[in-house]
């Protein structure tokens, strides 16, 4: 059976030989179904807290008043991707000023460059007037999606290494 990606294993969902497994569970929210299918997409499942789990029965999983034979904790699935875009010019404006000394590093490596925010780069569009391509930083120039896609700043406030983007 094909199951919903966001449940890593067909084991992770507990049934009626689970008991003893799953009353460490009760009073954890979870997923609940009437038929082991509807894991296929756990949207058709029945979102709440396990109330209790009853003994001696093929519908053991309790909510409320409900019994459903299958459960599985939220702690057994995968978390949902975040998605982000890319900064906008008046977002990079937002958080940096020209002037401004940005710390920045490749993704997944330790090389660290200062960089001076020293303008921005325009160019003409199909329309006549100009838009920003791309920021400048020291003597290089970014564009907002090489930015986003390559690199990190360091949040001085936060103490963390931040994207050059912005969650959806």
């Amino acid at each position: 059976m094909e199951i919903d990606k966001r449940i890593k294993s067909l084991s992770d969902i507990l049934t009626c030989f689970d008991n003893e497994k799953a009353k460490q569970y009760v009073d954890q929210k979870g997923y609940f179904a009437g038929k082991l299918y509807c894991f296929r997409d756990i949207q058709h499942c029945d979102y709440g807290t396990l109330s209790d789990v009853c003994d001696g029965r093929a519908e053991v999983f309790q909510k409320g008043e409900t019994l459903y034979p299958f459960f599985i904790p939220e702690r057994f699935l995968k978390p949902t991707e975040k998605k982000s875009r890319p900064l906008i010019l008046d977002e990079f404006k937002d958080r940096f000023a020209i002037g401004d000394v940005i710390k920045l590093r490749l993704k997944d490596c330790s090389l660290d460059l200062c960089l001076m925010y020293t303008g921005n780069e325009y160019q003409p569009s199909e329309q006549g007037d100009s838009y920003c391509d791309s920021v400048c930083l020291g003597s290089y120039s970014f564009s907002m999606q090489t930015l986003f896609d390559d690199y990190e700043y360091y949040f001085e406030v936060a103490q963390k290494w931040l994207p050059f983007g912005v969650e959806e």
